[in-house]
């Protein structure tokens, strides 16, 4: 070989080692998070895991031929795709829809989860459920995302709505038991 081919050659070398160096590290990294991620996924959907242990094997409460594609955020029940309707990205049933789309809402949580501590905002879940089932108040919760750069993790926010017409009795009552 010349010198411009052993160059050449050399160059190539050099920027595979490089590359594979560089695939190396991401795949290492991309392992490493993914151990890391098993309780940031706890932490970072709770809804949506309480949607399919609700759901989960179960059929439409209108429809008992269908499979439910989720649960209306308020009675927990399970609908299929044709009865289920989305309301600013949050399910309903068709009864409490209407209930939605008549009432004023109010957030009256706004609870931060992390990683480290995922389960902050489960008595807010427990006091939801506790409500509809002995007061059949209802309350549904939205969870919001933040990427938390400096500490490299997601952040969940979680959020009770209640109409305004309950919110001074429910704040007083999620106040008592937090």
């Amino acid at each position: 070989m010349n010198n411009s081919n052993e160059l050449v050659f050399l160059i190539l070398l050099a920027f595979s080692f490089l590359f594979i160096g560089i695939l190396s590290g991401v795949v290492v990294y991309l392992y490493l998070k993914s151990k890391n991620s098993s309780s940031q996924d706890q932490a970072l959907d709770t809804h949506k895991a309480e949607e399919v242990l609700s759901t989960e094997h179960s059929y439409c409460e209108n429809h008992s031929n269908e499979a439910s594609k989720g649960s209306c955020a308020i009675c927990e029940k399970g609908f299929c795709e044709t009865c289920l309707r989305d309301w600013e990205g949050v399910n309903f049933c068709p009864e409490h829809l209407k209930l939605v789309s008549e009432n004023k809402w109010v957030g009256i949580t706004n609870i931060r989860t992390t990683p480290s501590d995922p389960e902050a905002a489960m008595y807010i879940y427990n006091f939801k459920k506790e409500q509809w089932k002995t007061e059949k108040t209802p309350t549904y919760i939205v969870t919001h995302y933040k990427i938390n750069f400096e500490g490299d993790h997601i952040e969940s926010y979680v959020m009770l709505y209640v109409r305004s017409q309950d919110e001074d009795y429910l704040k007083d009552k999620i106040v008592k038991i937090n």
